[in-house]
């Protein structure tokens, strides 16, 4: 005798068949969520599903946090060029990930590496001149490291690719 399970996407055969499916469903909908947890590729809809950007954001409250502590006669100097640089990272990945190619979306991730380079400058002629102490700039320092390797990686792997 055969059980005939109704589901809101159609009939099952057996009650077993249906839960098969709907624990084939949990899997797709926790790899779409995790992204590698089943080492499949999963389709990025939106800037926001990137960990570089997502990283990226992180990177700009470390400086306003920094920039926060900086003396009063910096105010519109090396504070505001840094910040300027870090909100140009996430910004230029959100920007290229909107575009249709993959070249243009190179071109933009580049430009996120370049405000990366800028923002590295910027933090160390800021210790050379002693504007905050250099202990307070590491935290900063490792993340913008940790973004930069992550858009070199993207920017060789897109590459490849066209």
């Amino acid at each position: 005798m055969r059980v005939l399970c109704v589901c809101r996407t159609g009939f099952f055969t057996t009650a077993k068949t249906l839960l098969l499916y709907q624990l084939k469903k949990e899997k797709h909908a926790l790899e779409v969520k995790t992204g590698a947890l089943y080492h499949r590729r999963m389709i990025v809809y939106s800037y926001k599903q990137l960990i570089v950007w997502q990283r990226s954001v992180e990177l700009v409250s470390a400086c306003y946090a920094l920039t926060n502590t900086f003396p009063k006669e910096e105010q519109y100097c090396m504070k505001a060029q840094m910040r300027r640089a870090a909100i140009s990272i996430p910004s230029n990945i959100a920007e290229g990930r909107s575009m249709r190619s993959t070249n243009d979306f190179v071109r933009y991730l580049r430009m996120a590496f370049g405000s990366g380079a800028e923002l590295e400058t910027q933090i160390e002629i800021m210790k050379r001149t002693h504007i905050v102490p250099a202990e307070h700039a590491q935290d900063l320092e490792c993340l913008l490291d940790e973004v930069m390797r992550m858009l070199n990686v993207m920017i060789r792997k897109l590459q490849s690719k066209t």
